[in-house]
């Protein structure tokens, strides 16, 4: 989930605006859905953490990277197994045996270890193997096993454990540090990624001798100085980036000796293959139980250390829907929205992404001086008039107050309230996920799971109880407890009807008051965001708290991204347009609060930046400009994108004066 989510993340910052991101399929929804109920507290992305801070510590302690066994990832802590007992363990982490331990109080601190940002990844070809009878996840660290061979009775279970073993390597935050080789029948999995350290061959013997010429290369160059301390070397990590090659075929007898030569010499190399069927010239061994009437699951052992694990397997039949779900997440192809209303051409979902109004910068007001402490107001509130400094909400503004009174009144459907104001249940899920307006008490537990169910319901009206159960992927005796909860939460309406009645008819719906400050966003733009008076914009930015779902705990809401990314999408379209407005008015403290409100629900979007931008440059605050000109670059670089060429356009403009003169 870390590796989509983070692709996902790209295509949102590129995404054009009034476009959307192409929905996966069903059978790709489901299989995206499964991964996020496997989501722990501790993921991923808190182990990649961990195993940076170690490799900081070693490097400034001037010792060698400790040669790692397995990882073990719990609900509460993060087990780092090495092959014997090391005592050097850096301050964050316990020493438990031959384990390294760090719980999830303990992580943050590990990011003040000196050179954590430095830090490489000293461990890039750890991956799943399975679970523990602890329900642990268990990651072995390929490069340090050399050859790993997959067997079972079952002809099936090894390609499934190889299929999933690939498309990890290619989808983990550490993917980027390594190099990993695909030989013969795996999922396509190289196009769809589109990385440039994933290939696929069907030529081994030509492979062998490309591995045989770099082992050769490297025993040479580490004469003076091991791979483990090499490893740890911010300057000198990259030529000893590990080469993962998984075989989907046993090898023949010859192979087999070239491979034991290529990994078992010494010095030991950076490389690492993985081999259907048993050998014994493998150091390792996996061995997959098929399943039975009196064990259903399959089990696995791993050898030689005898340890019991339920395998991590991708069967045929989901390859192709994970595959589809790559695809999905790296296409910059794009939809119209239904949030934005489209000419009759449309906008290109491969064009600028830029308006071309960006480029029209006016130069700063005259003896406007630069206000470099200049803050947006607070997310609350709402922003003064430029010209008088008044509160916009106290009446001094005329008739665009009157106007800013109907959208609150329609986004609450009442009178003039503010807009924190509601006379039904309404579930906030732009920011932190809460309940307000219900007239029942809150459940003493499960208000999480009550909250989800709301979020659901609202979202699948009238559906049944089984097809509940199952996408929430929850047991019917939890689904029926958490329901009761819900209903008794939400209460009953003035006229004493139940805002969750019972579903005597089989479909399951809420009352028709109750609502979320999403569904009164859409209300707000119904006729699209660009087409929306300024007051429905600011309305509906006012809504925003935060980022949607903000506080969703790992494994809930698993069912909701594409839910959260139209979200995160209208915001940021919302933001981008409002700030356009403003700034064709002068209106400079509504510009920044427009793209600074968008910019808490889409942190780091690019054209939410180039608008705040604008707005600095406009402002004449020429260090503002600059500081978030760099921010932005910064940004594209950690996310490994390219900025558009209009961006860049606007930053010259606004940085050097000018757009670099070029031939076309």
């Amino acid at each position: 989930m870390n590796g989509l989510a983070a692709r996902r993340l790209v295509q949102l910052h590129q995404r054009p605006l009034g476009r959307r991101l192409l929905p996966p399929t069903a059978p790709a929804r489901a299989v995206e859905s499964a991964l996020g109920r496997r989501q722990r507290p501790l993921n991923l992305r808190d182990l990649d953490q961990a195993l940076r801070a170690l490799s900081a510590h070693c490097h400034t302690a001037g010792a060698p990277l400790p040669p790692l066994r397995l990882a073990v990832v719990g609900d509460a802590e993060l087990e780092l197994i090495m092959e014997t007992f090391v005592d050097r363990a850096p301050a964050g982490f316990t020493v438990r045996g031959t384990a390294w331990v760090v719980t999830a109080d303990d992580l943050r601190y590990l990011r003040t270890i000196p050179g954590f940002g430095e830090a490489t990844r000293p461990y890039p070809a750890l991956v799943g193997i399975g679970t523990d009878p602890r329900g642990r996840a268990v990651l072995a660290d390929l490069e340090g096993m050399g050859v790993l061979a997959v067997e079972s009775e079952d002809p099936e279970l090894a390609p499934a454990f190889l299929a999933a073993a690939a498309t990890e390597l290619s989808l983990t935050p550490w993917a980027d540090e390594l190099v990993l080789t695909l030989v013969g029948e795996h999922p396509q999995l190289a196009g769809p990624l589109g990385r440039h350290n994933v290939t696929q061959t069907d030529d081994l013997d030509g492979l062998l001798t490309q591995l045989e010429r770099r082992a050769t290369v490297q025993r040479r160059e580490q004469a003076e100085r091991p791979v483990a301390l090499l490893r740890s070397d911010p300057d000198l990590a990259d030529p000893w980036a590990p080469e993962i090659v998984l075989i989907d075929r046993r090898p023949t007898e010859e192979q087999l000796e070239r491979i034991s030569r290529i990994i078992d010499e010494l010095p030991t190399v950076t490389m690492a293959i993985v081999v259907p069927g048993g050998s014994d010239r493998s150091n390792w061994t996996l061995r997959l139980h098929p399943s039975d009437p009196t064990v259903p699951a399959v089990r696995a052992e791993l050898l030689p250390l005898g340890l019991e694990l339920v395998p991590q397997l991708l069967r045929p039949a989901a390859v192709d829907a994970v595959v589809e779900l790559i695809t999905a997440t790296g296409t910059e192809e794009t939809e119209p929205a239904p949030w934005w209303r489209h000419e009759t051409n449309g906008h290109s979902a491969r064009g600028h992404r830029l308006d071309q109004a960006a480029l029209n910068l006016p130069e700063p007001a005259a003896g406007s001086p630069p206000d470099s402490t200049a803050e947006p107001p607070p997310l609350g509130a709402d922003p003064p008039d430029p010209v008088t400094g008044n509160d916009r909400s106290g009446g001094t503004w005329g008739e665009s107050a009157t106007e800013h009174e109907r959208a609150r009144a329609a986004m609450n459907g009442s009178g003039s309230n503010g807009p924190g104001t509601v006379h039904h249940p309404t579930l906030r899920i732009l920011g932190p996920i809460e309940l307000d307006g219900a007239t029942g008490p809150m459940p003493p537990r499960a208000d999480k799971q009550c909250l989800e169910y709301c979020g659901w319901l609202l979202e699948h009206p009238g559906s049944t109880a089984r097809a509940m159960a199952s996408a929430l992927a929850i047991a019917e005796g939890t689904r029926r407890s958490n329901m009761s909860r819900l209903r008794t939460w939400l209460g009953t309406s003035s006229d004493g009807d139940p805002y969750l009645p019972d579903a005597y008819s089989g479909r399951i719906a809420l009352h028709p008051a109750v609502s979320s400050d999403w569904h009164r966003l859409q209300i707000l733009t119904l006729g699209g965001v660009n087409r929306a008076d300024d007051d429905a914009l600011f309305a509906a930015l006012e809504l925003v708290r935060g980022a949607p779902l903000a506080d969703a705990a790992p494994g809930q809401w698993h069912w909701a991204e594409e839910l959260r990314t139209d979200m995160v999408s209208v915001v940021r379209d919302l933001g981008v347009e409002l700030c356009r407005r403003a700034l064709d008015r002068n209106d400079i403290d509504l510009a920044r609060w427009s793209a600074a409100r968008a910019l808490v629900a889409a942190p780091g979007d690019e054209l939410l930046m180039v608008a705040r931008i604008r707005t600095e440059h406009q402002a004449g605050n020429h260090a503002e400009t600059e500081r978030l000109a760099l921010q932005l670059a910064g940004h594209a670089r950690v996310l490994g994108v390219d900025l558009d060429p209009e961006t860049v356009r606007v930053l010259q403009q606004v940085m050097e004066g000018q757009v670099r003169a070029r031939l076309v």
